[in-house]
């Protein structure tokens, strides 16, 4: 999935920083090459590579995923968490992610057709199996009622999966 909006906003923070993509690619340990095709293509980055250059580059989660969302459905970065105690007793990122599917009651089809990630891919990324992608992150973290700091904190104290 391509999103040019936020390909925009990562190179926008990486030059004012005064960054160069190799920079960035040694603090994050993500390829140059990745970087610029998140950066020129606005092709969707793994949400935890996201945190790791927004990290970098001083960029709020909720201001490039408001890229995303609908201009109605913009959030604050500084919202409250509403974490209920199964998500916060998670360590991984697919833990919380499940936790939060559960606590709306959903299944993985449910969310499916509500978002359109598939529901193999939901059962993946909540067993670590594989990465979900910045988009899908956000329509998820949306959806369930999780904070996107919160998610991105598990990925600060556990590191990248």
């Amino acid at each position: 999935m391509k999103h040019k909006d936020f390909g925009g906003v990562l190179k926008a923070a990486r030059v004012a920083k005064n960054l160069s993509m190799a920079a960035v690619s040694t603090l994050t340990g993500i390829s140059r090459a990745s970087i610029s095709l998140y950066e020129s293509r606005g092709i969707d980055p793994s949400f935890s590579y996201m945190v790791l250059i927004c990290d970098v580059c001083d960029i709020d989660l909720n201001n490039i995923a408001n890229t995303l969302r609908p201009a109605s459905h913009h959030r604050d970065g500084h919202t409250k968490s509403v974490y209920n105690r199964h998500i916060k007793s998670a360590t991984t990122l697919g833990a919380v992610l499940k936790a939060g599917r559960e606590s709306k009651r959903l299944s993985t089809r449910s969310v499916d057709a509500i978002i359109g990630v598939g529901y193999v891919n939901i059962s993946r990324y909540e067993t670590d199996e594989s990465k979900p992608s910045f988009t899908a992150t956000v329509k998820m973290c949306d959806l369930y009622g999780i904070y996107l700091d919160d998610l991105a904190n598990i990925i600060r104290n556990n590191g990248v999966t």
